[in-house]
């Protein structure tokens, strides 16, 4: 369906006569506005009326086809649904506007008329020289072909020119997009975007302007955190809407931080498609606390691979829950070999016990030293334990002496003094 409406905002400047209907200050016509059967009777012959049960529409149509409608007169025809039979194009004479109205099936042809688009959503196409199509809505689209203007003149709406026809952004936001190397777009305020000339220069001078409109934004949605969520996320969804790339990733934060899980997701995996490591990381942490084990290795595997040490940490918990032991030990010495803490300490144990790994003297002091270098309150402690083992070749009292004593002096470490008055009371 294609939707066509109004030109709300034109009308500052209106005056009407006595009978409510509206001048035009150029022409000097009278503007009748047509909504029922009755507002018909003074302008078209008896002819028009001979099936009661004719609707407006249908009456309408018939008088726009036999050119009923008097040329002096502005006719504004108002919330009508117009069914047409596919392929059929209707000509709308350059007097007649349609405010609030849709076409189902066909089109709507305009020559030298006006289309205006003002419900969100909509979409005014004009066609031929002179005609000209409004977006005055959010989210109103106008369309311009062969010889026509399309103007976006609301935040948020589009106008697109195709074949010898102009494109005009003339709103914040508003998006001008010349479709064709013969179609011109043309911005009039700062922050609308334009696109000119050929194809390339199109793609170009788009793609420069969107990152300044989706900067901008973002800006914006940072600055509105602290003052409120709901400006935050309202600058935030314009910057994701502009493809700027750290926009969904930031929303998707502010929503956790709302518990709002099904919105975090969302635009967590938005910014998770455009290769951002910490949002895959968070849905895949969301996934591992939900117990959907298959979507939280997708997530945390795609972070791990991008090398944040902390999802190769996670998904090596995971894949040592499993039947995937050898990856979750691979994703483990990641971690360790990217600084992370906690997986230089669980490596360092695993080759002290042989847990799922060859028992390993020199790896453990290499993993716990690693682990106690990077402020692991344990590691100390357990490399104590490492040379107290007697199992060991390199069993070493006084080193492991040396360590006890580190784990009591920076982490008042219990068993670790435990030892020390055990060792100090007696040689074993």
């Amino acid at each position: 369906m294609e939707r066509m409406s109004s030109k709300a905002g034109q009308m500052q400047w209106a005056q009407f006569d006595h009978n409510h209907n509206h001048i035009n200050n150029k022409s000097h016509e009278v503007e009748v506005n047509i909504t029922t059967r009755e507002d018909l009777k003074f302008l078209l012959p008896d002819g028009a009326f001979n099936n009661p049960f004719e609707s407006v529409e249908v009456i309408v149509l018939n008088a726009i086809q036999n050119r009923y409608f008097p040329v002096e007169r502005a006719i504004v025809l108002r919330k009508m649904v117009f069914s047409l039979p596919p392929n059929i194009m209707v000509t709308i004479p350059a007097n007649v506007t349609l405010y609030d109205c849709e076409v189902t099936c066909g089109q709507i042809n305009f020559s030298q008329g006006q289309l205006f688009a003002t419900t969100s959503n909509a979409v005014a196409y004009a066609i031929g020289l002179g005609a000209s199509s409004h977006a005055t809505a959010a989210n109103a689209v106008a369309c311009s072909i062969s010889g026509a203007n399309a103007y976006a003149a609301a935040p948020e709406a589009r106008a697109y020119s195709y074949a010898n026809s102009k494109a005009y952004a003339v709103a914040h936001f508003a998006q001008a997009m010349a479709m064709e190397d013969s179609a011109e777009a043309i911005a009039t305020v700062i922050g609308a975007i334009a696109d000119k000339s050929s194809a390339n220069a199109i793609t170009k001078n788009f793609v420069q302007f969107q990152a300044e409109i989706a900067e901008e934004a973002y800006q914006l949605g940072k600055n509105h955190v602290k003052s409120g969520d709901k400006e935050a996320i309202t600058f935030l969804k314009k910057a994701v809407e502009a493809g700027h790339p750290k926009a969904a990733y930031r929303l998707g934060r502010l929503f956790l931080a709302n518990k709002d899980n099904a919105n975090a997701i969302i635009y967590l995996k938005i910014a998770s498609d455009n290769d951002n490591a910490f949002a895959s990381y968070d849905l895949g942490q969301k996934y591992y606390d939900s117990k959907d084990t298959d979507s939280a290795i997708f997530y945390l595997k795609k972070a791990a691979d991008a090398g944040l040490s902390k999802a190769a940490y996670l998904l090596s918990t995971v894949l040592l829950g499993t039947d995937e032991d050898a990856d979750g030990i691979s994703y483990l010495i990641m971690a360790a070999d990217n600084d992370h803490t906690e997986a230089s300490y669980q490596l360092g144990m695993r080759y002290f016990k042989g847990d799922k790994v060859k028992q390993s003297d020199s790896k453990t002091v290499l993993y716990l030293t690693r682990a106690h270098e990077e402020r692991h309150s344990d590691a100390a402690f357990q490399l104590g334990e490492s040379y107290m083992a007697r199992r060991l070749l390199r069993f070493d009292r006084a080193t492991a002496k040396k360590w006890y004593q580190i784990a009591v002096d920076l982490y008042r470490h219990k068993e670790a003094q435990q030892r020390l008055d055990q060792m100090n009371a007696s040689f074993f």
